[in-house]
């Protein structure tokens, strides 16, 4: 079964599609996606411990196969075929001018996020909001001064908050670039914006390289913090909840815009709100298209 797209093949050149999907403890919802799988996902599958960690990595990539399928023009998702770049970062190779379908892949808790992007690499990464009693020892180790110092005047929860939006637009900036998690953590630095929020300021400490960046903090409602990070322009912003229960998923589709939200109005569902929190140099699109 194809996911349930609205007009996914009409993605555009300037323009990034957002999904959420909700992963299950269930053997027999994991089942349906085995089949989907190339001898290295089975075999990466294989390799955890923890069942409920296997039923994860199996189900989000299932369905990301499904729902690049609908992009690639591709009925069974098991024929996509992906390559992996030096650092890990997988990249699709197969069928024939797939190459320019840019993808990134997070999940967390029951939480899948996929991103999706023409010709322009991106990176989301999504993380489960959990108490960090060390948040700021495991900073220390991986956060610039400047960083440090944004979350040594906060305590207790908004330093927990603080921490895990640094490392979601930090980790999201890497995945976009194709690097190496640890080694980059500290090339990537952020600053507090006029209204305390973090703010993309330098990039291997040259500052005039973050005018390429766009970097967007994605509230994706209680429990959860997200990033997305893409190489300008972005222009238009889609957000789609995948659910292969019913025969189309509704999207949302919104402008983006300086000090700008998007609210995404899900049919059936409660309207989930999406702020931009970071907008570097991001074109304002006054219209929705």
């Amino acid at each position: 079964m194809s996911s349930p797209a609205a007009d996914c093949r009409s993605l555009s050149d300037g323009e990034a599609h957002v999904w959420l999907a909700r992963l299950v403890e269930d053997e027999d919802r994991t089942a349906e996606f085995v089949s989907l799988l190339d001898r290295d996902e089975t075999a990466r599958a294989a390799r955890f411990s923890y069942e409920r960690l296997r039923m994860r990595f199996v189900q989000s990539h299932g369905i990301v196969r499904r729902i690049l399928a609908d992009y690639a023009g591709v009925i069974d998702p098991a024929d996509l075929v992906f390559t992996r770049g030096r650092h890990g970062k997988p990249r699709l190779v197969a069928p024939a001018g797939a190459s320019r379908l840019h993808f990134s892949l997070s999940h967390s808790g029951d939480c899948c996020a996929l991103a999706v992007r023409l010709g322009q690499p991106l990176g989301i990464d999504v993380e489960r909001l959990h108490d960090l009693p060390h948040a700021f020892n495991i900073a220390r180790r991986n956060f610039t001064a400047a960083e440090l110092q944004m979350l040594a005047g906060l305590y207790g929860v908004a330093r927990r908050d603080g921490f895990f939006a640094l490392w979601t637009r930090k980790e999201a900036v890497i995945k976009a670039m194709g690097a190496s998690l640890a080694p980059s953590l500290k090339r990537i630095e952020f600053e507090p914006d006029p209204v305390g929020q973090p703010r993309l300021a330098a990039l291997d400490g040259e500052r005039s390289r973050t005018r390429d960046w766009v970097v967007l903090g994605l509230d994706l409602g209680p429990g959860y913090v997200a990033a997305l990070a893409t190489v300008h322009p972005l222009c238009d912003l889609q957000h789609f909840i995948w659910n292969d229960a019913v025969p189309v998923a509704a999207p949302a589709r919104c402008c983006i815009a300086p000090e700008q939200g998007l609210l995404a109005t899900i049919e059936g569902r409660r309207p989930i709100v999406i702020p931009l929190i970071e907008t570097n140099r991001l074109t304002p699109y006054d219209a929705v298209r």
